[in-house]
Order: C-alpha cells, then sequence, then structure tokens
C-alpha cells in the first residue's frame, strides 16, 4: 500500500497522464490561460454577487466560501481531463506505430526468407 505513495511512482503516474509535452506551446499557453480566465470570471461573479470591488484581499474572503472552492476545483480538473485524454490517445499512437514497425519488420523477414 506504501509503494502506491512513493514519490517516484507518484511522479511516474503524473507524468504519464498529465504530460504538457503532447500539446504544442501555444495550446498549452491557450489552455492556461483559458483556465485563468475561467477562474477571474468566476471570482468576479462571486464577488460581484457580494457587492464587493476585485482586489487581492477580496479574492481570499470569498475563497472562505465553500462553493467558491468546489468551482474552483470544476475548473482546474477540465484541463487535467484533456490532458489525461491526449496522453492516452498519444500513448496508444506510439503502441500502434511500434505494433506497425515490428509487423513490418516481420513481413520484411518473411519475404526475404521466402526469396532465398
Amino acid at each position: 500500500m506504501t509503494a502506491l505513495f512513493k514519490k517516484r511512482n507518484i511522479k511516474e503516474t503524473w507524468i504519464k497522464h498529465f504530460s504538457l509535452h503532447v500539446l504544442h506551446p501555444r495550446d498549452r499557453y491557450l489552455l492556461l490561460l483559458a483556465a485563468m480566465l475561467l477562474l477571474f470570471l468566476s471570482w468576479s461573479g462571486f464577488l460581484s454577487f457580494l457587492d464587493r470591488p476585485v482586489s487581492f484581499l477580496n479574492l481570499l474572503y470569498i475563497h472562505g466560501f465553500f462553493p467558491v472552492w468546489i468551482l474552483d476545483l470544476l475548473i482546474m480538473s477540465v484541463p487535467l481531463a484533456i490532458l489525461a485524454f491526449l496522453n492516452k490517445v498519444e500513448q496508444k499512437t506510439a503502441r500502434a506505430n511500434q505494433n506497425m514497425a515490428e509487423l513490418n519488420a516481420r513481413i520484411s523477414k518473411n519475404i526475404d526468407l521466402a526469396n532465398a
């Protein structure tokens, strides 16, 4: 059980599922920008609901309310889900390309044996 929570295992799992290397740098920037914009808009909405101006202290104040934390988690889970999906597709594609290369090597070997 403790082997699951070792730093090495957590790091490998994080890199495997949430690596940013599958995205073009522009796409990484857009994903980060969209997440930050949605967070700012949601915080501004909560502040306007409470009739408070946007400031750092007011942002700290609204994070004392549980719905703000839930909304923040929902907003941040979307980019992580996108990254996990793209990494899964990348892994499947790499595995399929590797299998295809192995099959091509077998076929060429069989053709060479048949021609000999």
